[in-house]
């Protein structure tokens, strides 16, 4: 699991617990990667998280643990960390059965103006999601996001959540319909970062739509 940054999805000094309580909801082990103030330079943390993650799914192989059984997981700027290093570990044979996406940033249009609707409409909850996106992409180009790159890459299987009060909604919808490999879920009332939620429903939804993509039995 690639946690977002803290700060911009309000989940800072959470991850320990939030990775606990996915791994009780999907009965599976998640392995979390602290990185957070480890480098300022984009390149660079992309090329420590991509060595961790190929460190600790080699081990996990050495345990004769199978690829379908070794699935990657990250939200909001930790999910474009992901989709990121894919390419790399795809060609490095690194191959997993399942990816799942929590509000992943996708578009990097978020300077004004933008083709997604919601980033400019949806900013009752997340008033400032987007002033800190580009705080936190200044010193990066087009290249770090999905939705700009021509080049087709392929993906495992990937549940890809968001809210639909969140301001990423629209670039989220647009990267699930240009992939044939990628299931997009909606949760009800939900803004960006709202693995953070103590509301009851949120939990209850994004948990059954885990569960289902994961082939658990008794999703009820």
């Amino acid at each position: 699991c690639i946690p977002g940054e803290g700060e911009i999805t309000e989940c800072e000094g959470l991850y320990s617990d939030i990775s606990q309580s996915i791994s009780k909801e999907v009965d599976k082990m998640v392995i979390s990667i602290d990185y957070e103030k480890s480098t300022k330079n984009y390149n660079e943390l992309l090329d420590k998280i991509y060595d961790t993650v190929a460190y600790v799914y080699k081990e996990l192989r050495k345990e004769n643990i199978v690829v379908e059984n070794i699935s990657v997981m990250g939200d909001s700027t930790g999910g474009n960390i992901l989709l990121n290093i894919i390419e790399k570990m795809n060609t490095n044979d690194i191959k997993v059965g399942n990816m799942v996406l929590f509000y992943p940033v996708l578009s990097g249009e978020y300077c004004g103006k933008t083709q997604y609707p919601s980033i400019l409409e949806n900013t009752s909850v997340n008033y400032n999601l987007i002033s800190k996106l580009k705080v936190y992409y200044q010193n990066t180009n087009k290249d770090y996001f999905p939705l700009q790159v021509n080049k087709e890459i392929e993906y495992p299987k990937t549940l890809l959540l968001t809210g639909n009060v969140d301001p990423l909604i629209d670039e989220a919808k647009a990267f699930a319909e240009k992939n044939k490999n990628i299931e997009l879920e909606i949760v009800d009332f939900a803004y960006h970062g709202f693995l953070n939620t103590k509301d009851k429903e949120i939990i209850k939804e994004y948990s059954r739509a885990l569960k289902k993509f994961m082939n658990k039995e008794n999703i009820d």
